[in-house]
């Protein structure tokens, strides 16, 4: 008995360590990219992702075609229901989806820089417990297009548990 006690208490220390470290989605030092330039940016709200198509590889969307093949509108009552509008000749979208899951995520900006031709869009996934229904996060920004032309972008995930 005392053995199974020892099991899992070694078990639960674990998984309570391993779930409040920071993880970084790329092999970036954090410290020469917020050297860098602050990019300016704007959430995009009241989209989904869409059911038939695959999770980007690139996390940048750079024309409404392109946009329209991944996200629908998902419009609601009340202020600020309708979905935001982005324009495509001025501006594109960074794009954070994560797979669907029953795990309740909460996805949040945090910053954007520039540091030459790579751009590091930093986000929060606080993550919390089965919520018993499946959903799959999205996170979308939009930046002006003349900050990320040319340049490669990169997601860079900040994990915390929900409080």
């Amino acid at each position: 008995m005392r053995k199974i006690f020892l099991a899992s208490l070694l078990l639960a220390t674990l998984t309570l360590t391993g779930c409040s470290t920071s993880k970084k989605t790329d092999a970036i030092d954090k410290t020469s990219v917020m050297q860098g330039e602050k990019i300016k940016f704007e959430l995009v709200k009241n989209y989904f992702f869409r059911n038939d198509a695959e999770i980007p590889t690139s996390p940048l969307v750079t024309s409404q075609e392109q946009f329209d093949s991944l996200f629908g509108a998902a419009a609601f009552m009340g202020k600020d229901g309708m979905p935001t509008k982005v324009d495509f000749d001025k501006q594109s979208v960074i794009a954070v989806v994560k797979p669907s899951s029953t795990t309740s995520l909460s996805l949040s900006p945090l910053h954007v820089y520039k540091n030459g031709n790579d751009v590091i869009f930093t986000y929060k996934n606080a993550v919390g417990g089965d919520q018993g229904f499946y959903t799959q996060p999205i996170l979308l920004i939009v930046v002006d297009k003349s900050d990320v032309d040319g340049c490669t972008v990169s997601l860079q995930e900040e994990r915390s548990n929900k409080k």
